[in-house]
């Protein structure tokens, strides 16, 4: 304030007032893809706990570039990538980088191998079991079931089975069916199907004293299961 030589003191005196500001902001990331992932294109979302705060963001060895939510990226290649986003405040407060890695994978796994029920297969046995290989980066399977060789009538369709021997849980009435099989991995890339196989749902006992036609092969049967072997000469 000032004071002049008559003693006569300013009223409004002249002040200044300001806050030292040393808390950098925290930035997180709200959506990121997973660690495995087929997009080759795909939008980041981030925040910050500073609603002022501006945003920077760098891929792989890019340099930082200004960004904001959504960051849009486009054109990724198949292998590793990684992201940080940083958080600045209005008076220049650098966050730590808010981080995520992950692996583009466009590559199906391989075509599973059938194994069972066969090709051809007889059975009286009207919740079948079915069986299968898969490759290592597998992690689940589609089986399906139809009346329909070329699965225009999808059937029974069980998804993302996790087990390469399944048990169908649906009754199969007597009649002609095929089934195929297809492979997702991790990061949900799908394998081609199967070759379709079909098979015959047979309850039906035979007549008791009837004799097969000449022309008609002979049935082997193990556990419920009836597979054609050698025809009749």
């Amino acid at each position: 304030k000032a004071i002049d030589p008559a003693q006569n003191v300013d009223p409004t005196p002249a002040g200044y007032s300001w806050m030292v500001d040393l808390t950098a902001p925290t930035v997180r990331i709200d959506w990121r893809p997973p660690t495995q992932s087929n997009l080759t294109s795909l939008n980041i979302l981030f925040s910050a706990d500073d609603r002022e705060a501006t945003f920077t963001c760098a891929i792989d060895a890019a340099p930082e570039t200004a960004c904001a939510s959504p960051w849009s990226l486009k054109g990724l290649v198949e292998g590793k990538h990684s992201v940080q986003i940083f958080a600045r405040d209005g008076v220049g407060n650098l966050s730590a980088p808010a981080e995520h890695s992950w692996t583009v994978d466009i590559t199906p796994p391989a075509v599973p191998t059938p194994v069972a029920l066969a090709q051809g297969l007889y059975t009286s046995t009207v919740m079948p079991t079915f069986t299968w290989t898969v490759s290592t980066d597998t992690v689940a399977s589609d089986l399906q079931i139809s009346r329909d060789p070329l699965f225009a009538w999808a059937g029974l369709i069980y998804p993302n089975l996790k087990i390469v021997s399944f048990t169908i849980t649906s009754t199969l009435p007597d009649n002609v069916y095929y089934w195929r099989v297809l492979a997702r991995d991790e990061a949900g890339n799908d394998s081609a199907f199967t070759t379709v196989r079909s098979f015959t749902v047979d309850t039906t006992p035979p007549v008791s004293g009837a004799v097969a036609p000449a022309s008609t092969a002979t049935a082997a049967h193990v556990d419920g299961l009836y597979n054609v072997t050698t025809p009749f000469t």
